[in-house]
């Protein structure tokens, strides 16, 4: 995760840039070096303090039961709060470390502990990661058991550390996975499927109450699991969506990945999200993130998006909160859109399958036609109803998302009015009653 300290933020534009860039990447405006600021938008969480919190264990030196200590390293086998056995150290990121570790009192339960050591922040940097840490704690334990965000267990301190003990989700960030794609790059598909996951989950952070804003989508961020699903992992600069209020109190971002509005422009609300979606699922297609991007580098994907995905992600990513989509149902809609012909080899999609359903329907009215004279077997009629029946199933999928009289044509609606005709046909054929 990145804070304000390691950004310069565009007098200009807003846009979040490395510390090093001298003018922004977006607008080329020069870039002021100047001191980050913030401010506490929690209230301090009271935490657990369980002595001893820290204890070594090694072979023939067994925990001593009242002897804290500060290790500046765990390593495999450290006791943290008396049960927390330590496996392995699993991520770095921001203030924190990450490890994975087991818990000896819960019939060994794997979780993850993201550890905070106070004592080698300075006092602006303890401050940010004290903000940071009250803010996750007080985000993850409302959203207990929620599809997409980590269970919360407990939060920790010692004299020189917080600890937050989560769930321990199996898997890499969608950014270690990214780089191990054939490539470097996610195909159209597989982004818009991961695209429809995420908005899934966002959706859902989006319509609690109050509202809450990620303001962090990145796949750094996103834990991708060997059954493909999908979490959220760092809820350290999320926020409440607080109506009437004119701008956020604290600016945060990632480059690239945030939205202009998270810098001091105006509030986040739900299209700062999207902003960050955007961003993502254009750095899975392309393989190069946004600064990338903008620098110029070409994407390692071969092949150019979709006219649909390229107009989907031009409006995610526009810097004018009004022209982007209006929440992440409607991004679902989308997505699902464009995924659909690309996924059935019947699709309404080309010029010569619009042909064939003419055809079939003009050959249709020819020979009903014919058959009200001649009198044909009811075999016949149910030959014809079930050769555009075939016709009608292969191309249904074309018909969602479409409108009639500006009403959205529902596939029920759609197989409503065939049961319907194939009746009245049914009825002609059997007894010859109903004119045609």
């Amino acid at each position: 995760m990145q804070h304000s300290l390691m950004t310069l933020f565009c007098d200009e534009c807003g846009l979040a840039n490395a510390a090093s860039a001298t003018h922004c990447v977006a607008c080329q405006q020069p870039l002021v070096q100047t001191a980050a600021t913030s401010s506490a938008m929690f209230q301090v969480v009271p935490v657990n303090s369980v002595p001893p919190v820290v204890q070594e264990v090694s072979a023939g030196n067994p925990p001593a039961s009242n002897q804290q200590s500060e290790p500046i390293t765990f390593l495999p086998g450290t006791i943290l709060a008396e049960h927390y056995r330590i496996e392995q150290e699993i991520g770095r990121g921001g203030f924190s470390i990450v490890y994975r570790a087991v818990d000896l009192n819960q019939k060994k339960l794997m979780v993850a502990i993201k550890r905070i050591q106070l004592s080698t922040l300075t006092p602006r940097q303890s401050i940010d990661a004290t903000e940071t840490f009250n803010r996750e704690v007080a985000m993850l334990s409302r959203f207990e058991g929620m599809h997409g965000v980590p269970i919360f267990y407990e939060h920790l301190t010692d004299a020189e550390n917080w600890y937050l003990v989560m769930e321990y989700i199996q898997g890499s960030t969608l950014e270690e996975h990214l780089q191990k794609m054939p490539g470097g790059y996610f195909d159209e598909k597989e982004a818009i499927h991961v695209g429809l996951k995420l908005a899934q989950i966002l959706q859902e952070l989006h319509t609690d109450n109050p509202p809450v804003i990620f303001r962090d989508v990145k796949p750094a961020n996103i834990m991708f699991t060997p059954w493909q699903e999908l979490f959220l992992i760092d809820f350290g600069i999320a926020r409440n969506f607080t109506f009437g209020k004119a701008r956020d109190t604290t600016p945060l971002g990632s480059p690239g990945y945030a939205s202009p509005e998270q810098y001091g422009r105006a509030q986040t609300d739900r299209r700062a999200d999207i902003y960050g979606l955007g961003a993502t699922l254009q750095t899975l297609f392309t393989g190069r993130d946004p600064l990338e991007l903008a620098a110029g580098e070409p994407s390692r994907n071969p092949k150019p998006p979709s006219p649909a995905l390229r107009t989907l992600l031009d409006e995610m990513l526009s810097p004018d909160t009004t022209q982007r989509p209006i929440d992440m149902r409607y991004v679902q809609t989308r997505l699902e859109n464009i995924l659909q012909p690309k996924e059935s080899q019947y699709a309404f999609n080309s010029d010569a399958n619009k042909e064939v359903l003419r055809r079939t329907i003009i050959c249709l009215v020819y020979l009903s036609l014919i058959s009200s004279i001649l009198r044909w077997s009811l075999l016949l009629e149910v030959a014809l109803f079930g050769t555009v029946g075939i016709a009608f199933i292969m191309n249904l999928k074309w018909f969602k998302g479409k409108k009639f009289f500006g009403q959205p044509i529902g596939r029920l609606t759609l197989i409503f009015f065939w049961v319907l005709i194939i009746v009245l046909w049914l009825l002609y054929g059997l007894g010859g009653a109903l004119p045609f």
